[in-house]
């Protein structure tokens, strides 16, 4: 059986889970063992979802509500651990430069700090959730099935940022909400990170490189980059 969405969600968010700027974050906001829980938890679950899927197919209602519970907090799980990964990385380029005073009165700053206890107070709420559905996961006897992802130890092609306009159909408006961001002349942070989020296929690095080569852009910016990483 082919995999799920469900199951390549899930997948994403235990290799998100794992990433070292995650890891390292963990401590910061004293949400490490959080953070594992979430990892155990995911992972269990994931690897009964085949079994799961068939018995909704067979009728199952039960198991079609189970799923449905599941589906809406994984997905809450995927953008939140977004969000994380985003700030880990705002993190990483800002304490690059230990020369900028931007820098150390960011991390100084309260709302940063209120942003920090809100994040952990969402993965907490995360993980109960995911916990009391990992717990009624036992009335049900589903069978392991282990399932290969695309996600899993698949090595991403590298990206170039050219790409033909012509060839790009129906982003414009995505393409102006992001340049609208970038061009904005109030944000006032020293370093700024705009996520493109969403599973694959879905056009995310064609956006960015239609983004990239905008004249605007072009003309706004006089140091540009691309850069493609695993």
């Amino acid at each position: 059986m082919a995999e799920s969405l469900l199951s390549f969600v899930a997948e994403r968010i235990i290799q998100t889970l794992g990433s070292l700027a995650v890891k390292q974050i963990g401590p910061l906001w004293g949400v490490k063992d959080e953070l594992k829980s979430l990892t155990d938890t995911v992972s269990t679950i994931k690897d009964v979802l085949l079994d799961a899927e068939d018995k909704q197919a067979a009728g199952d209602r039960a198991v079609k509500h189970w799923l449905g519970r599941l589906e809406d907090v994984i997905y809450d799980a995927d953008d939140l651990l977004d969000a994380v990964s985003t700030e880990a990385l705002r993190r990483e380029i800002m304490t690059r430069d230990k020369k900028a005073k931007k820098v150390r009165i960011f991390f100084s700053e309260s709302n940063q700090l209120a942003f920090r206890f809100r994040m952990a107070r969402e993965i907490k709420a995360i993980r109960k959730k995911l916990d009391a559905i990992n717990a009624d996961r036992l009335n049900f006897h589903f069978k392991v099935r282990h399932v290969e992802t695309r996600v899993v130890n698949k090595e991403r092609d590298n990206t170039h940022s050219l790409v033909r306009a012509e060839t790009v159909i129906g982003r414009e408006g995505d393409k102006k909400a992001v340049i609208d961001i970038l061009l904005d002349s109030t944000v006032e942070d020293s370093v700024s990170i705009l996520p493109i989020v969403g599973i694959g296929g879905l056009g995310k690095t064609t956006l960015a490189q239609f983004v990239f080569n905008d004249h605007q852009i072009q003309q706004h910016f006089e140091l540009k980059m691309w850069g493609s990483h695993e």
